[in-house]
């Protein structure tokens, strides 16, 4: 609810009636509902999209049709996949989170297209892959590499998996109170 429907006595008391909730709710509803329906408009336009009409090259009938980086998001994917390697290279995560962070390589490109795609056919402007697009891309590459840090992390940490198989034998009866680190 925006902050400016709440008149000063409400804020001072901290009571809000059920019609300024009931209004609130319906402006979120259909803000939800016009941001709905634009996405889904979008997608139906992206089902339907022909490459040609966004500026695709195609080398040969047979080959599938393309767009490249336009420069400036070229030069942003060079230094971000720099980055990546030397954190790949270096093998200073567990092997398992390193395979996940390999697969990125592909994932950045993959989701810049995406994101230039879905604004091509928003907006109507056409050309190779720009570098807001690889930016963006860049971005939600590194947020879920934080996410997948801290999931591997959960599996990967042995002070972490040492503990929690301590707390299973402890829970299930399976070790002596108390007991000797032999028996763990």
């Amino acid at each position: 609810m925006k902050r400016s429907t709440i008149t000063k006595s409400q804020q001072s008391t901290g009571v809000i009636s059920a019609a300024e909730l009931l209004k609130g709710a319906i402006r979120l509803l259909l803000g939800r509902a016009a941001a709905r329906a634009r996405a889904v408009e979008i997608f139906q336009r992206l089902t339907t999209l022909e490459p040609g009409a966004v500026g695709a090259e195609e080398l040969t009938p047979e080959e599938l049709p393309f767009l490249r980086f336009d420069a400036a998001a070229q030069e942003l994917f060079d230094g971000w996949r720099a980055d990546l390697e030397h954190r790949l290279r270096a093998e200073e995560d567990h092997p398992v989170l390193l395979s996940h962070l390999a697969k990125y390589r592909s994932l950045l490109p993959s989701l810049a297209l995406l994101f230039h795609l879905i604004d091509e056919v928003d907006t109507g402007r056409r050309g190779p892959v720009s570098c807001a697009a690889a930016a963006q891309a860049a971005a939600w590459c590194e947020y879920l590499a934080a996410h997948a840090r801290r999931l591997y992390g959960a599996v990967t940490d042995a002070a972490r998996v040492a503990a929690a198989l301590l707390a299973t034998r402890l829970s299930e009866g399976r070790l002596a109170s108390p007991f000797s680190a032999r028996e763990v």
